[in-house]
């Protein structure tokens, strides 16, 4: 579980990443 809310933080930065672009 922990793991999966990691992995989903890392994905949501890298998506504010694109959207900002």
């Amino acid at each position: 579980m922990l793991k999966d809310m990691e992995f989903a933080s890392e994905y949501v930065e890298d998506l504010k990443c694109t959207i900002s672009r």
